[in-house]
């Protein structure tokens, strides 16, 4: 994907774990709440990728987890899923801002 910003992956992840506080894994297959979450991050960070090619990676590189033709209406259903779970609170102070600082300070140190 070359994503340049690891800002854009640490805000998927905080929002994957976000949404699972509070919904199920038998309800919503991670899957495709991983995409969703990629997708969506993209968008809040200012680092968007077109949702196809976000599917066409995931199917190039796990091709027996993503095999879904409906993969892609899937994840903009998810995504709006995601916001709503969300409660479209998308502002976050990302933890892993501070421990990137505080491992780049650690290793100038030495």
């Amino acid at each position: 994907m070359k994503l340049k910003e690891q800002q854009t992956l640490y805000t998927a992840c905080t929002f994957f774990h976000r949404f699972y506080m509070v919904q199920s894994f038998k309800e919503h297959p991670l899957e495709i709440a991983a995409l969703g979450c990629l997708f969506l991050a993209g968008k809040v960070e200012e680092t968007p990728k077109k949702c196809r090619d976000i599917v066409n990676v995931a199917k190039e590189v796990l091709r027996d987890k993503y095999s879904s033709p409906t993969l892609l209406q899937d994840v903009f259903q998810f995504e709006r899923t995601l916001l709503s779970t969300l409660g479209f609170d998308l502002n976050l102070d990302n933890p892993y801002t501070f421990l990137e600082l505080l491992y780049v300070f650690s290793m100038n140190q030495k």
